[in-house]
């Protein structure tokens, strides 16, 4: 399945042979991130919601945590998170943008 990863320099595609979105983006976040190795990271993809201005947003986001021999936080305390960082992903056949297949 294809699916398309939120860089800090907009959407890429991603070609992968998962046969579900939230594997494909597991399986493009781990190879389009070199520094992540089979013991240094875990994570959790799938539908997230937040609110927004009132209004409750839906999108699908990669949590990377922290395993072992990941580089320790060594940013500012109040910026510090459970998780080590996250990437927005869509499917990338427009079904998550409401399109159609056909």
């Amino acid at each position: 399945m294809n699916v398309e990863l939120l860089h800090h320099y907009g959407w890429k595609l991603h070609q992968t042979n998962a046969d579900n979105l939230h594997d494909a983006a597991k399986a493009a976040v781990r190879e389009s991130h070199e520094f992540l190795t089979d013991t240094n990271h875990t994570m959790d993809a799938r539908e997230r919601t937040t609110t927004w201005g009132g209004k409750e947003l839906r999108y699908h986001s990669a949590l990377v945590f922290r395993g072992e021999g990941a580089p320790a936080y060594s940013g500012p305390a109040p910026f510090e998170t459970s998780y080590w960082f996250a990437v927005q992903y869509r499917a990338a056949d427009g079904m998550s943008r409401g399109e159609s297949n056909g």
